[in-house]
């Protein structure tokens, strides 16, 4: 797969950065106030344990306690704390390179530009609450149940990169990393790439064949 950066012409020196690790997709579902109450009751009636009722697992009886329940509905609700589309993990796995005039060069993150972003449960709670009235602020609880899966195997991305007939310069390339409290088994996953200021368009990555990571819930309060 190829992300591109918009040339201005034609003659412009192109070089291409391979990005090499494995691949993860992650989504959040929250389940809260009313519906909370009511998957809370299922669970003392019937022995299981609320922790781990995870929806992804449980979602035809999910179904029979809420009306219309679709866990990937249910999960745009928190899209910004999550990563259904393919995201590229950073972790000892994950190499970089830059191919041009026929020679790869082996970098490290030490050579580019990182910037980093924490996501935390009480980021998530906060902006769950901004905007409700006293009433729903009284009644707020729930649990937010991530859930997931990494890819086999390491996958190889490439990013065909306009230098503007410029030797590329690893300080004018960014790269938008995530760590996630939600996806603690993950870790830190790349969110966005810029070039000289541009943004790479990343488009939709193919889908992954992978191992579903454990499930986990957190309290929302």
């Amino acid at each position: 797969m190829q992300l591109w950066l918009n040339c201005v012409t034609k003659s412009n020196k192109m070089a291409k950065l391979i990005i090499k690790s494995y691949q993860s997709r992650g989504w959040l579902v929250p389940i809260l106030g009313e519906n909370f109450q009511k998957i809370t009751n299922y669970c003392s009636e019937n022995g299981e344990d609320l922790e781990w009722f995870c929806p992804n697992t449980n979602e035809e009886t999910y179904r029979e306690i809420i009306e219309d329940f679709d866990v990937y509905d249910a999960a745009l609700d928190a899209e910004d704390y999550a990563f259904s589309s393919s995201s590229v993990v950073v972790d000892d796995n994950c190499t970089i390179s830059l191919l041009q005039d026929g020679k790869e060069i082996p970098l490290s993150f030490d050579q580019v530009v990182v910037e980093k972003t924490n996501l935390t449960v009480a980021d998530f709670i906060k902006d769950q609450k901004e905007y409700m009235s006293e009433e729903e602020l009284a009644n707020f609880n729930g649990r937010a149940y991530s859930f997931g899966y990494t890819s086999n195997d390491i996958i190889e991305v490439e990013l065909k990169v306009c230098t503007c007939d410029e030797e590329f310069d690893p300080k004018k390339l960014v790269f938008q990393i995530t760590k996630n409290e939600f996806f603690e088994d993950v870790g830190e996953y790349i969110t966005g790439n810029e070039y000289r200021d541009e943004y790479l368009e990343t488009g939709d990555f193919e889908d992954i064949d992978g191992d579903y990571f454990s499930s986990v819930s957190f309290k929302v309060e």
